[in-house]
């Protein structure tokens, strides 16, 4: 080749440039930048596809930042307002922030950083809920009463369904938590004895061979079986519960004593259930008297309730006794008081006096029957006198009577001597009689002479039911009463007789009034009412009466 002028170099070397400029801009970066060479920026005349955003695969601007074509920071939603986002915003979005994380973004309590709380929600965002070091020991509480049951776990303060202690008694039941009153039983295994569970304890077997005293509120279960103790209460609030009263060939529970209950508790709270008290007995020959042989409860203000209890079948041989003497109230559900009998006979003359049950508060009974108590105060000689005084039912309160049944008691003076006298009544209530279905039947009070002598005394004072304040007395009967002396004349002489009875004695004051609405009075007594006013009930049901007079 011959040699080329300066020109022509020239020429060639600017075609070489056009030639190798291809082969440049496919060889690209060879340091992994973003279209340079040399960690600068890109040369304003590269070429690119029309579509190209200037944004690399990972989302880094590929512009290098010379060429005024820089792209917004991505944001998020902040829907809470509390500084933090969730989900990546739109680029107009005005409620868009720059710091995301928000693991819940309707709660603006929520995000990260965010001070935890025991509350089942992360409300620092750091994916743990409520640390260990919050929480607190609890028991359920599956019923929702304030108190829990079985064994402890870890559960946050004041959390729902959760209690502080394991106290409750039966959690299935709203009703029922540390008040013994409000407590089951505990389960009676198959060899029966009896349970005590105080409370926040579990039942455990106990010993009653030498009597039970409770210093602190229990429940006592009695399985059925024969229990033969006296309990001895010194505590605010106890239960005692049984399997149910025997009856006929059915086996129960059974708790004999003498006295069966003591209550030395002031205000206690006792409740009874589902058994059979009685059993009590008691004989002497010389002139004493005995106060609450079978239940003794004189601490005052004491509240006694018995539910399903069938109470009495007990004797005494003495001159002056009480089997239930409670100074507070009662309560009676569904319950039987029976049998509580007391005598007394001698070749001297006698003077007694029986109070069956002594309430000094108010009596509440419904479905309830007091039955067949007996007092017999007799001397038998030529001059001996029997006077006795009697009343089957003694209350100082008022009396509130549904469905109660009062019947066969049976109170009297017997003598062979001089004379027999009789004062008393069946049922005698100080305040208000208020009753519904109250049937009063087949009670006697009387006089029993035989005589031998010219002449015999013979005497009657009281009524079969005797109150001081209002009566009304809806449905029930007052009827088959026997309120006169009886006797058997032995010799030549004459009766010589006292008697101021009536079935209903209402000693009313000012202010009080009688109605008796449906109720049978019989035609066997004129007047059947007598006291601050007199009438006869025969053929009549119903009567309004005041201090005044009746209707």
């Amino acid at each position: 080749m011959g040699s080329c002028s300066p020109g022509e170099v020239s020429v060639v070397r600017s075609s070489l440039v056009l030639l190798l400029l291809p082969t440049l801009a496919a060889c690209g970066d060879k340091d992994g930048d973003s279209g340079t060479t040399d960690g600068g920026a890109r040369d304003s005349g590269s070429t690119s596809s029309p579509d190209d955003t200037g944004t690399g695969s990972d989302g880094t601007d590929t512009t290098g930042g010379d060429t005024g074509h820089t792209l917004a920071p991505v944001r998020f939603v902040d829907a809470d307002g509390d500084g933090w986002g969730g989900a990546e915003a739109a680029p107009d979005a005005l409620d868009a922030v720059d710091r995301d994380g928000d693991c819940d973004d309707t709660d603006p309590a929520v995000h990260p950083g965010a001070t935890e709380a025991c509350n089942g929600i992360d409300d620092d965002c750091d994916g743990e809920l409520d640390p260990d070091e919050l929480m607190v020991s609890a028991f359920v509480d599956a019923d929702g009463d304030g108190h829990g049951a079985g064994g402890p776990i870890r559960a946050c303060p004041d959390a729902t369904g959760h209690a502080p202690d394991a106290c409750d008694c039966d959690d299935g039941d709203p009703l029922a938590s540390t008040d013994p009153l409000t407590c089951p039983a505990a389960a009676c295994p198959d060899g029966g004895g009896a349970f005590l569970q105080p409370v926040c304890e579990a039942p455990r077997a106990v010993d009653l061979s030498a009597g039970l005293e409770l210093t602190d509120d229990a429940v006592l279960t009695l399985c059925a079986g024969d229990h033969p103790f006296t309990l001895t209460v010194d505590a605010d609030r106890v239960a005692v519960r049984g399997e149910g009263a025997p009856v006929d060939d059915t086996p129960g529970t059974t708790w004999r004593g003498t006295p069966a209950l003591e209550i030395v508790r002031a205000d206690a709270a006792v409740l009874l259930s589902d058994l059979y008290i009685g059993g009590a007995s008691y004989s002497t020959s010389s002139v004493e008297s005995r106060t609450g042989l079978l239940v003794d409860a004189r601490a005052g203000g004491v509240e006694l309730a018995l539910q399903r209890v069938d109470l009495g079948a007990s004797n005494a041989t003495i001159h002056n006794i009480s089997f239930v003497h409670l100074d507070g109230d009662l309560t009676l559900v569904d319950s039987t008081v029976r049998d509580l009998r007391a005598s007394v006979g001698s070749s001297y003359s006698n003077s007694c006096t029986f109070r069956g049950v002594v309430v000094t508060g108010d009596l509440t009974a419904t479905g309830s029957t007091l039955r067949d108590f007996s007092a017999s105060c007799s001397g038998w000689s030529h001059s001996a006198l029997a006077e006795q005084t009697a009343t089957a039912i003694d209350i100082g309160g008022d009396a509130v009577l549904d469905d109660v049944t009062v019947s066969g008691h049976d109170l009297r003076a017997a003598s062979s001597g001089n004379a027999a006298y009789t004062v008393g009544a069946v049922l005698s209530v100080g305040g208000d009689l208020t009753a519904t279905d109250l049937s009063v039947v087949d009670n006697t009070l009387t006089s029993e002479m035989s005589c031998y002598d010219y002449w015999c005394y013979r005497g009657v004072t009281g009524a079969t039911v005797q109150v001081d304040g209002s009566v009304d007395w809806s449905g029930g009967s007052l009827t088959g009463s026997v309120l006169s002396p009886v006797g058997t004349m032995y010799a030549t002489g004459e009766w010589v007789d006292t008697v101021d009875t009536v079935p209903l004695r209402w000693w009313g004051t000012s202010e009080a009034t009688l109605a008796l609405s449906g109720v049978d009075l019989g035609d066997a007594h004129d007047p059947d009412v007598g006291g601050a006013v007199e009438a006869d009930g025969s053929g009549v049901t119903d009567l309004s009466c005041t201090v005044d007079g009746c209707d």
